[in-house]
């Protein structure tokens, strides 16, 4: 196991200096700037991200430290090689199934809870300097590199106590960021009560209403996993999510990228590829189209507002 005895040894790990790791601690509220996208529902997904400074000690933290730990086989969320799609086909042909959402994930990751996983690679003054350097308002933040990779670290016992419960019940488990997954033969009395009773223990508040969606037979009703996702014998797209990506573009081809992501419409070209590439896995003539129109739109010749100032 990793263990780092001092704050130069941390300095020298991360390639730089003791005094830069110090001076990054001293100003950090200074290096964030805040931003959101809008959610579905229409609520707000904020993110704080860290200048080109911070980032790239953070990056060098995310690289050269927390990818050396293993998380538990159920996560699905910010692992290399596990996907929303693994996820999914853990839960196909499952006769039922129960789901909890966790609220606020990411911001009730505190960051005693953040210091108590590097204390454990760490002495206690270098667990300081990496707590210092990975959060911001007593908060793990999403928009740094290395939040998704600790908000599983800092997870582990949830997770066990998770898997142990399945177990349990001789049910598949999985959970994918804030989406907690149980399915199924049989519906198992009380379970949503054991699930929401360890969540709460680890220090989360579950959202009930969504908890009440729980236990969905897929042989009548297909269950939505992941927002975008429907299981039952199989794993496929929604028409929702195809049409969001398609209007996106549309968007993009009347008013040109930079519109579309003032108006948080769009979040970046790289986004936007990769919700394509989520959709070519359903389906391949529908992640073609959608393909096809993106390529266009990157070398500007579907820009429509490209072609006004060029007829102007």
């Amino acid at each position: 196991m990793i263990r780092i005895e001092s704050v130069p040894a941390l300095a020298t790990i991360l390639g730089t200096t003791e005094g830069n790791l110090y001076r990054l601690v001293r100003q950090r509220e200074r290096l964030y700037k805040y931003d959101f996208i809008l959610k579905p529902n229409g609520g707000k997904r904020e993110f704080y991200k860290p200048k080109p400074v911070l980032k790239d000690v953070q990056r060098k933290i995310d690289k050269k430290l927390l990818s050396k730990f293993r998380v538990n086989s159920l996560v699905y969320g910010f692992v290399k090689g596990r996907s929303i799609w693994n996820c999914a086909r853990v839960l196909v042909c499952c006769p039922c199934l129960l789901w909890f959402d966790i609220q606020a994930f990411f911001p009730s990751i505190t960051s005693a809870r953040v210091h108590r996983f590097f204390s454990r690679i760490s002495k206690s003054k270098v667990a300081d300097v990496l707590t210092d350097l990975t959060t911001y308002k007593d908060q793990l933040p999403q928009g740094p590199p290395t939040s998704p990779r600790l908000s599983n670290l800092t997870n582990a016992s949830l997770d066990n106590r998770l898997g142990g419960l399945a177990r349990a019940h001789n049910l598949k488990v999985a959970r994918y960021g804030d989406d907690i997954y149980f399915g199924g033969n049989r519906w198992i009395p009380n379970l949503q009560k054991e699930v929401i009773k360890i969540v709460k223990e680890e220090g989360y508040v579950i959202n009930e209403e969504k908890a009440k969606k729980g236990g969905v037979r897929f042989q009548s009703e297909p269950q939505v996993v992941l927002s975008s996702l429907i299981v039952n014998q199989q794993v496929s797209i929604t028409s929702d999510y195809y049409d969001e990506v398609w209007a996106a573009l549309e968007f993009v081809r009347r008013f040109g990228w930079e519109a579309a992501m003032a108006a948080k419409f769009v979040k970046s070209r790289e986004s936007i590829r990769g919700k394509i590439g989520h959709v070519q896995i359903a389906s391949k003539i529908k992640g073609a189209k959608l393909l096809r129109m993106f390529k266009l739109l990157a070398d500007g010749s579907l820009d429509g507002t490209r072609s006004q100032q060029e007829q102007g």
